[in-house]
C-alpha cells in the first residue's frame, strides 16, 4: 500500500507541473533568435528574407523594363514604314540626346517614380535591313539613291533600356526584326 500512495503522489505532482518552465521557455526563444539572426555572422532566416526581397525587386524592375520594350517595338512595328531610321538616346543619362524619330513623338516614355523603374536613358536603334540575293541573308539596307522603298524593307529595332537599382546600373536590351 506504500507503493500506491507514492505512485499517487508522484502523479499528482506531475499533473502540477505540466507545462513548461520560464527556464524552458527562455531557452527556447533562444534558440528561436539564433535561428533567424544567425550565429557568428553567417547569416539566418532573415538574411535569406532580405536577399530574397532584392531579387524580388530585380524582377519585377526587369519585368517593367521588358513589357514597356516590347510595347515599344510593337509601337514600332504597327508604324513601320512612318518612323526614321537612325539611332535615338532620350533620358537624363544620355550623354548627348536625341529624340525619339518622329512617328514615335507620341510614345510615352517610361514613369519615373520610386515605385517604378528609375530609368536613366532609352537607346534605340532604327535600321532598314534587305533580302540579299547573292548571299541568300538580309544585310543592312543601302542608303542613298538606291535606299529600299519603305514597304520592302524588313526593320530591325534594337532597344535598350537602362535604369539604377541599389546603386548600380542594370539594362535589358531587345532586339528584333519588325515588317
Amino acid at each position: 500500500m506504500n507503493g500506491q500512495k507514492t505512485g499517487t503522489a508522484s502523479m499528482a505532482s506531475r499533473e502540477a507541473s505540466a507545462g513548461f518552465t520560464l527556464l524552458e521557455v527562455l531557452v527556447a526563444v533562444a534558440v528561436l533568435a539564433l535561428v533567424l539572426v544567425g550565429v557568428g555572422g553567417r547569416g539566418g532566416a532573415l538574411d535569406g528574407l532580405r536577399g530574397a526581397q532584392g531579387a524580388i525587386r530585380a524582377a519585377r524592375d526587369h519585368t517593367a523594363a521588358a513589357s514597356y520594350l516590347q510595347s515599344l517595338q510593337e509601337f514600332i512595328a504597327a508604324r513601320s514604314g512612318r518612323v526614321e531610321p537612325g539611332a535615338y538616346c532620350v533620358g537624363p543619362g544620355c550623354g548627348t540626346e536625341r529624340a525619339l524619330p518622329p512617328g514615335l513623338d507620341g510614345y510615352p516614355l517610361p514613369p519615373a517614380t520610386s515605385s517604378q523603374l528609375d530609368w536613366q536613358r532609352l537607346e534605340m536603334v532604327i535600321e532598314p535591313w534587305a533580302w540579299d540575293v547573292t548571299t541568300n541573308r538580309f544585310v543592312p539596307a543601302p542608303s542613298g539613291p538606291d535606299r529600299l522603298r519603305a514597304a520592302d524593307a524588313l526593320w530591325r529595332v534594337r532597344s535598350a533600356l537602362v535604369w539604377r537599382s541599389a546603386g548600380a546600373e542594370r539594362s535589358l536590351v531587345l532586339e528584333r526584326f519588325v515588317r
